[in-house]
């Protein structure tokens, strides 16, 4: 359409070979790129007001989120298809979990992998992410993230959380709830098991921890809400107000959607794991600036 309207204004025509648009997008240093998706999420959170903080913390709404790439040889090596797929059957995946502000919906921190089983799971690249928490967040995730091991360990860092009950965890909880309940309840530490962590990691999580449970039930949820959070001080932080909070975690699902969907990185485009490094980064690089 270029070149017609071009040829009309009796212009000569643009070449549509783009060799050298992807020599150029190849020289790009990845460092550059995070650098500057850092730099994105750093100024929207100096930019945070007190009226937009929780109880005067920053809330970080944590999920995870898949895509796929080209099936290349070298896309296939790094970031390989679904082992429940035949070889030839499958694409590509990458594996990310990402931390967004819900003040401003700026992905604060994203960790990404192949996956490859043990140790690429949402769990381990949210672990990936501890170091750059804040002390006074507050993170913000569902019943995949709710163990022992991170509420514990965030917890040392001065970082909270509220979590949907992990399926696996009893509930102190009897009956059918009609109102907002709550208790504490003290957690001992899991025995040690050297599949999920070392004995070093063991050794450093304390042997009890105390949370507290509220139940609650939820218009238009068939079973009830059982949230696990860090935050003890009732008075500080009532339970109708973490409830409250608690389902504004669906707009971390919206804010992933855009990202996927709107923005179009459900599959991505490149075909060496290098490239998709940089068009991943750029992707959340793009959606940083536009929130």
């Amino acid at each position: 359409l270029l070149n017609r309207k071009r040829q009309e204004q009796q212009l000569r025509q643009v070449s549509t070979n783009t060799t050298s648009y992807c020599d150029a997008r190849a020289r790009i240093p990845l460092s550059l790129i995070k650098t500057l998706f850092e730099r994105t999420a750093r100024m929207a959170s100096g930019k945070l007001a007190g009226d937009q903080l929780w109880c005067g913390r920053r809330v970080l709404l944590v999920d995870g989120l898949v895509v796929s790439a080209p099936d290349t040889p070298e896309n296939q090596k790094v970031y390989p298809q679904s082992q429940s797929q035949k070889p030839g059957m499958g694409f590509p995946q990458i594996r990310m979990c990402a931390a967004i502000c819900l003040a401003t919906g700026v992905v604060a921190e994203l960790q990404y992998s192949s996956v490859v089983g043990k140790k690429t799971g949402e769990a381990t690249l949210f672990r990936k992410m501890f170091s750059k928490f804040k002390r006074g967040d507050l993170v913000v995730a569902d019943s995949l993230y709710e163990s022992f091991r991170d509420l514990a360990t965030l917890k040392a860092k001065g970082v909270d959380m509220i979590c949907d009950k992990n399926g696996t965890r009893q509930s102190p909880f009897k009956g059918r709830c009609k109102v907002i309940e709550e208790t504490l309840k003290v957690l001992p530490r899991p025995d040690s098991n050297k599949g999920r962590f070392t004995e070093e990691e063991w050794e450093a999580l304390p042997t009890t921890l105390t949370v507290r449970m509220i139940r609650c039930k939820v218009s238009g949820r068939k079973s009830e809400l059982t949230l696990v959070t860090t935050l003890l001080d009732s008075e500080a932080y009532p339970a109708a107000e973490i409830v409250k909070l608690y389902k504004l975690r669906w707009e971390c699902e919206l804010d992933i959607r855009s990202i996927k969907s709107a923005m179009g990185m459900t599959c991505l485009s490149c075909h060496t794991p290098e490239m998709l490094d940089r068009e991943l980064m750029v992707y959340f690089l793009a959606y940083n600036i536009i929130r």
